[in-house]
């Protein structure tokens, strides 16, 4: 991973995309794969590829659900809080907004606040999202 992160810094993506691809391959956890398929997202992203850059975001948001033993409906329940997550999510609404997608941008901007994040919690509260009729009580 390390090579993918040197080559990122240097702003040679096609390189850094090829060594975390091939991490991903030879990873030794699902965290490990989590965090390849995040530094990919964030290189598509830089590249302006956000159909791209949301795909692997998702895709980090499930290898790291499956490393701390969780799923999706635990997330849409309130019952994680989690820093990772949250900013995962907010990135994908980010993604989504740039390429027009409302809808999709406020679902993820809810689950980012249903895991606890803090610029997601705010953003709702200022623009009536009602994210907390989810929470698991």
């Amino acid at each position: 991973m390390t090579l993918g992160e040197n080559y990122k810094n240097t702003k040679d993506f096609r390189m850094a995309k090829v060594n975390f691809e091939k991490s991903i391959l030879s990873a030794p956890d699902l965290a490990s794969i989590s965090y390849c398929y995040f530094k990919l997202g964030e290189i598509l992203f830089l590249e302006e590829n956000y159909l791209e850059a949301i795909t692997n975001l998702e895709k980090r948001i499930e290898y790291y659900l499956k490393s701390i033993f969780k799923a999706d409906i635990d997330v849409m329940n309130g019952r994680i809080q989690n820093k990772i997550l949250g900013e995962t999510y907010w990135d994908i609404s980010i993604c989504f907004s740039l390429i027009g997608s409302k809808l999709k941008a406020d679902r993820s901007i809810i689950k980012s606040a249903l895991c606890g994040y803090e610029t997601a919690i705010d953003y709702c509260k200022s623009n009536n999202l009602d994210y907390e009729i989810f929470i698991d009580r």
